[in-house]
């Protein structure tokens, strides 16, 4: 029996698309045997860039992809699922979900393994920049929630819900997304919209200041919940089962709740990774 995989070939672009049967399947390189790891690696160049101000704009080289497929349950790069039920156009899956908001102040976040209101405040002295930098540490935790997707002739939907499971930041995020895939001979192309909406606590969290890291500044930031919007184009060239040429670019508009932190020098951020995939 197959289920469909991933079609997220950088897991740092796009997040995961859960189990399905056969029927939502869009063509065979959509699909897994179930009960089998699926190891890829994709290596070329690429960039993340980073709206923190403190923090480097990060360089892409090797992007692993792993994912395992059970009857109810999968595991995709780093998070796990458990299938509620799957139907011919709806399915449902209890999640986890590591979000990209820790990733901008730890190079090895997972999401780094696998891709306004008014004038915002600045940090112009570099020696604020470092103090900042030096202080800041957002702990990491998983959010687990549900996903619910929706399956139409004019592409997938997806719509989910998942709150903080550690009580780091107590926070939640809600995603709604539309996806569509093509392929014609060997070209396979998707195209993603999505809107990501962020609490307040989530928010506070990781762009607002503690006490440690004031700077005489960090009561004059007013925190509220925000949306991320954003749009990602993945292409690939399949030359055989196991071996794709793929680009992929990702650009997020920032809520303007997160803009106007002072850590923030950027209203938005790009993502993009052209390379070679291998299929193990």
């Amino acid at each position: 029996m197959y289920k469909k995989i991933s079609l997220t070939l950088l897991p740092i672009i796009a997040t995961a698309w859960p189990a399905h049967a056969k029927q939502h399947c869009n063509a065979d390189d959509d699909c897994i045997l179930m009960n089998q790891w699926q190891i890829a690696l994709a290596a070329g160049w690429g960039q993340r860039q980073n709206p923190v101000a403190a923090y480097d704009d990060m360089d892409l080289y090797l992007i692993p992809n792993i994912a395992y497929y059970a009857e109810s349950w999968f595991f995709d790069n780093g998070n796990w699922g458990y299938t509620l039920t799957d139907q011919t156009h709806y399915s449902a899956n209890l999640t986890t979900l590591y979000t990209a908001d820790r990733s901008w102040f730890e190079r090895w976040d997972p999401v780094n393994i696998f891709i306004h209101l008014g004038q915002p405040l600045t940090i112009s002295d570099p020696d604020e920049l470092q103090l900042v930098k030096q202080r800041q540490n957002r702990d990491f935790t998983y959010l687990g929630g549900i996903d619910n997707y929706f399956y139409t002739d004019f592409g997938q939907i997806k719509a989910s819900f998942h709150h903080d499971l550690f009580n780091v930041h107590n926070g939640s995020q809600a995603e709604l997304k539309w996806r569509q895939h093509w392929q014609l001979n060997n070209i396979v192309i998707d195209l993603a919209l999505a809107s990501t909406w962020k609490s307040k606590r989530l928010i506070n969290y990781y762009y607002g200041f503690r006490a440690d890291e004031n700077l005489n500044i960090h009561q004059t930031y007013q925190q509220k919940s925000g949306f991320n919007r954003w749009i990602e184009l993945t292409t690939r060239y399949r030359f055989d089962t196991n071996f794709d040429i793929l680009g992929a670019v990702r650009y997020t508009k920032l809520a303007e709740s997160i803009v106007a932190s002072p850590l923030i020098n950027e209203e938005y951020t790009t993502t993009y990774f052209i390379g070679a995939l291998y299929r193990f």
